[in-house]
């Protein structure tokens, strides 16, 4: 059998590059038929030779909110659900596009008056989180927590859209042990999506003392993160080797 080779997208930059390096496989942004596929993000045209890292099935439901909210739906998992028509109470976040990231697409409406321009997208009810978590997950456990913090000096907007476009960052939780209920139910959303390795955003409701997860990536961005890459590596190998 052939060696695996890493198939990812430009878009993913320079952790593609050093995943690559470190992984000691090619990097390829189209699908080859010659050798078996471990994928990074990108789920094009489904090879009969997968390593199952991640499947492309799973990419492409972790990239569109609403395959993601639709399986969490059928398989009764918590989340922050898409949904449509007009909503019964306001804020909630409009959705203009369900493949945009860095919080693409996002806008807040306050009232039905804001809300009907946009009343045949897709929105969900705004959630106010007490915390929102970046959650990296492999094989369904979670080996790192980061909380979203914002930046010293900043000032938090009303309805806040968390990301690093916003002013916030990710910050270390060093005792992933203290949050059983949040590795019980990263196991739910693991047995229902199959996602093998992704960071997904998840905030806890402190109104219903639910986690609710928001979105999940597949190709979360690495490279500034040399420790939690490195142990996206050592299990990316792992499964490598067992599988082929």
């Amino acid at each position: 059998m052939n060696k695996p080779y890493l198939l990812t997208r430009k878009s993913c930059g320079k952790t593609g590059r050093l995943l690559s390096k470190e992984l000691g496989l090619l990097r390829k942004y189209e699908v080859e038929d010659y050798a078996p596929t471990v994928r990074w993000g990108n789920s094009d045209n489904p090879f009969p030779e997968e390593v199952g890292l991640n499947y492309p099935e799973a990419i492409s439901i972790a990239a569109n909110k609403l395959k993601f909210s639709s399986l969490l739906t059928q398989e009764d998992v918590p989340h922050v659900e898409l949904l449509r028509g007009y909503p019964v109470k306001y804020p909630v976040v409009v959705r203009e596009k369900l493949t945009g990231s860095k919080g693409e697409g996002i806008v807040i409406c306050e009232n039905e008056e804001q809300f009907i321009t946009y009343r045949e997208k897709y929105w969900t009810y705004w959630v106010n989180f007490k915390k929102e978590y970046g959650v990296h997950v492999l094989g369904g456990t979670i080996v790192k927590l980061f909380e979203k913090e914002l930046e010293i000096g900043e000032e938090e907007e009303q309805f806040p859209i968390k990301n690093m476009d916003k002013g916030y960052h990710f910050a270390l939780k060093n005792h992933v042990g203290f949050f059983p209920k949040l590795h019980t139910y990263v196991s739910k959303i693991y047995e229902a999506t199959g996602i093998e390795l992704a960071r997904f955003d998840i905030g806890f409701d402190s109104d219903t003392g639910q986690y609710l997860v928001i979105e999940g990536n597949t190709a979360p961005g690495l490279s500034e993160n040399d420790n939690t890459r490195e142990l996206y590596v050592k299990f990316m190998k792992g499964v490598i080797d067992a599988r082929i």
